[in-house]
């Protein structure tokens, strides 16, 4: 999948895994659009080119800030949830030696264009996680990232 001229919301963008991926879809020329609850952070990563958000997906307010951002985005289209399921599966090191959550979250993301949250953007030491979000599909699909 080519990324280049698409765009992206990642949540948790300020730091480890989120700022990372971040820094790399810049780098492909993709439009990166981060959100998070640490201003400096946010402050820091505008300087740098990134559009930023403030807010904490945690909370309804969180929530309903990122999907006013992303109605006022010329570039982006989501449908709200009306209701998730979230699993933190892990990956059998022994069987799969090796493995990275981060590498394997980028390599989903450019060939199958479904995002994963890596566990170590979690602040756990293992790299062999990661977060899977299902969500209700609605009347029409749910759409995100247009381009």
């Amino acid at each position: 999948m080519q990324l280049t001229g698409k765009t992206v919301l990642i949540t948790g963008g300020t730091a480890g895994i989120g700022v990372a991926l971040a820094r790399v879809l810049k780098g492909r020329s993709v439009k990166v659009l981060v959100c998070g609850r640490d201003r400096e952070r946010l402050e820091a990563l505008a300087r740098e080119g990134f559009f930023t958000i403030r807010a904490d997906v945690g909370t309804d307010e969180g929530r309903a800030a990122i999907l006013d951002a992303v109605a006022r985005s010329e570039f982006l289209d989501c449908r709200a949830p009306q209701g998730a399921l979230y699993a933190f599966p892990g990956v059998d090191t022994q069987r799969l030696p090796g493995f990275d959550d981060e590498a394997f979250a980028l390599d989903l993301l450019e060939r199958e264009q479904i995002i994963l949250v890596p566990g170590s953007s979690f602040n756990i030491p293992a790299r062999n996680r990661f977060r899977v979000t299902l969500l209700p599909e609605g009347e029409g699909g749910a759409r995100s990232g247009a381009g």
